[in-house]
């Protein structure tokens, strides 16, 4: 007897073709949200770094010290040094107490040095790549603020830090984390994670980090 040969019909493969293009259409955006999410990951882990050490150094007894020209270890809290007078190493006052940097300083981790971070494709990874840290900022003042939040940037990261004081002192200090990440090519609208500290009765509070211009 003739054996018939049996094959997949047109019909059955353009059926199995569009379930394939179905099935990739749901897993691919997903996939990549997936991968993006795991990027933001590292804006929350660094930030938490970052105010934990603000929070460290706040609640710690400050002391007077030199200015940032002498490489002070506490800059932002001169003592003086006339004879018979000197606080150098003495507690600073609860009410004159900062977070580390002192009053109205900002301060971008990497990328641009001193100064504060600008959302500019010059300073903010572009496409969801990675920076490479610059080098560390040799000001006093930087330096010292830096070692006071016990922040370095060794790796590379995907998002631009900057760290920000306000103008307040004792219970009306203030301080903000900024994290920022270009997941658009050459986009102009940057996901950003901010993270305000505050003070309240002697107890620094770190509100939670909130997003804007979601990377989707």
């Amino acid at each position: 007897m003739k054996k018939v040969k049996k094959g997949f019909t047109l019909v059955e493969l353009m059926i199995v073709v569009a379930i394939i293009g179905i099935l990739a259409a749901i897993a691919i955006p997903a996939f990549l949200r997936y991968i993006k999410n795991s990027k933001a990951a590292e804006a929350e882990q660094n930030m938490k770094k970052i105010s934990e050490g603000a929070k460290a150094y706040f609640s710690s007894e400050q002391r007077f010290s030199q200015d940032a020209a002498s490489g002070g270890d506490q800059p932002w809290h001169v003592g003086q040094a006339a004879a018979g007078t000197s606080q150098f190493g003495m507690p600073v006052p609860y009410a004159a107490s900062v977070f580390p940097g002192g009053v109205s300083v900002a301060f971008c981790s990497h990328i641009i040095g001193a100064g504060a971070c600008t959302t500019s494709n010059t300073n903010v990874p572009a496409g969801g790549g990675k920076l490479l840290p610059a080098t560390q900022p040799v000001a006093s003042l930087e330096t010292a603020m830096l070692n006071k939040l016990r922040v370095t940037f060794t790796d590379p990261t995907y998002f631009s830090y900057n760290y920000a004081t306000g103008t307040g002192t004792g219970d009306t200090a203030t301080a903000s984390i900024q994290a920022l990440a270009d997941f658009r090519p050459a986009g102009t609208e940057f996901h950003t994670a901010t993270q305000n500290i505050s003070v309240q009765n002697q107890d620094v509070l770190i509100a939670p980090a909130f997003i804007t211009n979601e990377f989707e």
